[in-house]
């Protein structure tokens, strides 16, 4: 098992995890603008720590099985939501080690995870805490201080209710995508099955209305349409008969 890739839960442009910072690129305006620009969605997204985002990330049911979670420090250009940032620098500062066994995962797999968790904590110069210890991530918090607090939130942002940052996660964005396929799917084929049913009803109704009426025809002699005698041979050409020694006339 190799951890050998820093993404965000919300896609995008990986991480670096050899202890040096990852700087934002912007890959819808590269050209237009620094990441991360107020206008646009680009940029290091991290929630805070103390919203019941940032603190549903330390629960080990929320863990990606192979995946990581932990606390990063930003700085440079920030732009500021009411429930976390985008930042132009960022890297890094912790990785939080679940308690896999106790949530389903098999213990040579959990041990192996360990190992790697451990690994890629020492190469990108991170710390790893033991969230098995109650309390483990807010004392982390305590001896690292340095997060936007609720107070900061309110006084850079007046007046704005805590609600969601734009942050829409890759998994939530293909859940839609692959239902908007599926009921464009669905639609279809429903359609086509209902064309394909009123089509073979109608023939059904026809031929069926056919043989009801030659059978009427045939016991009344009404035929108001025709189709009897259109069904029958075609009547014989009438014979022109001309006087003997009649010819046609011939060009001179």
């Amino acid at each position: 098992m190799s951890l050998s890739r820093l993404g965000p839960l919300t896609g995008g442009q990986s991480w670096s995890f050899d202890g040096t910072p990852t700087r934002a690129k912007c890959v819808i305006h590269p050209i237009e603008h620094q990441a991360p620009d107020p206008d646009c969605e680009c940029g290091l997204y991290a929630h805070h720590p103390w919203t019941s985002a940032g603190k549903s990330l330390t629960n080990p049911d929320r863990y990606p099985v192979n995946g990581v979670t932990g606390f990063v420090v930003a700085w440079g250009h920030i732009e500021v939501h009411a429930q976390g940032f985008r930042a132009e620098y960022a890297k890094p500062a912790a990785f939080f080690l679940a308690n896999g066994v106790d949530h389903g995962w098999a213990e040579d797999y959990f041990a192996e995870y360990e190992l790697s968790l451990r690994r890629l904590a020492a190469e990108s110069g991170a710390d790893l805490i033991d969230t098995r210890v109650e309390g483990a991530a807010q004392a982390w918090l305590e001896q690292h201080p340095g997060q936007l607090r609720p107070e900061t939130i309110d006084r850079l942002l007046p007046g704005v209710r805590v609600g969601p940052v734009r942050i829409t996660s890759a998994s939530q964005v293909m859940g839609w995508v692959e239902s908007g396929i599926v009921l464009m799917f669905k639609g279809t084929g429903r359609l086509i099955y209902g064309l394909l049913m009123a089509a073979s009803i109608t023939i059904q109704l026809l031929w069926w209305g056919f043989i009801l009426y030659m059978l009427i025809a045939f016991l009344t002699g009404l035929d108001p349409f025709h189709l009897g005698s259109s069904l029958g041979p075609d009547p014989a050409d009438p014979v022109i008969r001309h006087p003997e020694g009649w010819h046609p006339p011939m060009a001179q």
